[in-house]
């Protein structure tokens, strides 16, 4: 790994810590009122992303070799299995990744991104939630509300 690649990681690394920090420390609140039609939407967004090549992510990403490197977005294959490990450890009860690409001409494999289903217990929606809009923040977007869904889709690069 090159000097630029190791400050890249430990940079990807930290802003990682300071989101699962954030994260951690939500507190549980009621579900907003959902609008119908944009939850009926973002449902439908996220089964159609399902229905491409998926995976577990913390099994896809432990199958990763020097020949078949796995990772996501634009972390690397030991970064992208810490960041699926911070969504358990806030309480994710899945962690999919979704639309996975195969390099052409070799086994590398990467997905930009990931389906988190969600659990019913609110204080691990408070922190996924959190987590959430730690990372959209980070993009110049706004964060998911937790409108009583059953996942969210992260965009991660």
């Amino acid at each position: 790994m090159s000097h630029d690649s190791d400050n890249l990681e430990d940079s990807q690394r930290q802003s990682l810590a300071k989101m699962v920090a954030r994260a951690m420390k939500a507190e549980p609140c009621q579900a907003q009122a959902a609008d119908p039609a944009a939850a009926d939407e973002a449902r439908k967004f996220i089964q159609e992303r399902l229905k491409g090549c998926t995976a577990e992510a913390g099994e896809w990403l432990r199958a990763s070799s020097e020949s078949s490197e796995r990772n996501l977005g634009e972390m690397s294959p030991g970064l992208s299995i810490e960041f699926v490990n911070h969504l358990y450890t806030l309480g994710a009860a899945a962690v999919l990744a979704v639309e996975i690409e195969v390099g052409l001409g070799d086994e590398h494999q990467t997905s930009n991104y990931v389906v988190v289903r969600l659990p019913e217990d609110c204080h691990a929606r408070a922190r996924l939630f959190a987590f959430n809009a730690a990372m959209a923040e980070d993009q110049g977007l706004d964060g998911d509300l937790d409108g009583g869904q059953d996942s969210f889709f992260l965009t991660l690069c």
